[in-house]
């Protein structure tokens, strides 16, 4: 394997025949998930799975629409479509969610330890 500079290189073949071919008014990414505003000042948060959401600009958004509650990912609940510009830039990112089964380690009972050679909290060790 060659040790070239990646900063020189141009696309590869497969790319470059992909993307020749992609006509100029090919429409952005559509996602259709669960809306609120961002914590970020003009932009918007879609949720697609309960720990999982994207983030985008609010000015790359070039059509939304409310997905009725009878055709909803989550029946019975309201979801939005949304189709961001060409080129817009999405991030994608988790949450950690957490429940009353979950378990921080900090705030186990003294009586609940690390016992030297295993990884795990065990009781009494």
């Amino acid at each position: 394997m060659a040790s070239d500079d990646i900063t020189s290189r141009g696309p590869d073949p497969f790319v470059k025949r992909l993307r020749s071919d992609a006509p100029e008014d090919l429409p952005g990414p559509s996602f259709e998930g669960f809306y609120t505003p961002s914590d970020h000042e003009g932009y918007g948060r879609l949720y697609l799975q309960r720990d999982a959401y994207i983030e985008f600009s609010l000015e790359d958004v070039v059509f939304h629409a409310t997905i009725p509650e009878e055709q909803s990912p989550v029946l019975g609940e309201r979801a939005t479509a949304i189709r961001l510009a060409r080129g817009a830039s999405v991030v994608y990112s988790r949450e950690l969610v957490t429940d009353e089964f979950d378990v921080d380690p900090r705030r186990l009972p003294e009586r609940f330890k690390r016992c030297p050679g295993l990884s795990t909290f065990v009781h009494g060790c």
